[in-house]
């Protein structure tokens, strides 16, 4: 269990202090956050706190590159009239095609801040795009 901590003290394999540099540290040498986590509540009494899985999750940039990017959302009543309007030369430039690659979530107007907050106080890094 040295891979993933630091011992308090020496002879106490099964005591250990978790630090974001030791779970960098596993996390690159090749220890997904899953299995790191799926390790310790093996050996835990209980479930792991919820606190503690946060904190092992934001060490191991489990959650990758966070980006929030402002927009607007045309809708329409179908794909053929939002087609028809794509191929308008005059809107064409205007209209980018809302097919998302990966997992991306809309975000009410207005929440924006809360979600920012949200987001940090989990140890989550977010990129701003325009």
């Amino acid at each position: 269990m040295d891979w993933v901590g630091e011992q308090t003290h020496p002879g106490k394999p099964t005591e250990l202090r978790l630090t974001p540099d030791s779970i960098r540290r596993a996390v690159a040498g090749g220890m997904p956050v899953d299995h790191i986590l799926q390790t310790l509540a093996s050996v835990n009494t209980g479930p792991l706190p919820d606190a503690l899985v946060g904190a092992i999750k934001a060490w191991g940039r489990y959650y990758g590159k966070v980006t929030i990017e402002e927009t607007i959302l045309l809708r329409v009543q179908d794909e053929a009239v939002l087609s028809e309007l794509r191929n308008d030369p005059e809107m064409r430039p205007l209209l980018k095609a809302f097919a998302p690659h990966g997992a991306v979530a809309v975000v009410k107007k207005g929440e924006l801040e809360r979600l920012r907050r949200a987001l940090r106080e989990r140890g989550i890094h977010v990129t701003f795009e325009d």
